[in-house]
């Protein structure tokens, strides 16, 4: 069964919200993305998994970490109900 997501990337560069999304994609699950709204420091994608919230949360922490984006220290990861939201406290100068 298809998950939607509405996933929120907050203070990260364009390069590295492409980064993510694009690693995103090519996980076990994937099914499509889209952004919705881009703004300065904030992105916003809708996203689709066949896997589960669980998964998805494994897959984005997979992700972040392949992509030096440490998780808890520098990046706040949370999933209430359909809403992933990845905030960047502190960005790499």
């Amino acid at each position: 069964m298809t998950k939607f997501y509405s996933l929120l990337l907050v203070n990260f560069t364009t390069e590295e919200s492409g980064a993510i999304v694009d690693a995103m994609s090519r996980r076990s699950g994937y099914v499509a993305h889209n952004l919705l709204e881009k703004t300065p420091s904030r992105a916003r994608y809708s996203y689709s998994s066949l896997a589960s919230t669980a998964a998805v949360e494994r897959i984005i922490r997979a992700v972040l970490v392949d992509l030096r984006l440490e998780v808890d220290m520098l990046t706040v990861l949370s999933i209430r109900e359909n809403v992933i939201t990845l905030d960047r406290l502190s960005r790499r100068l």
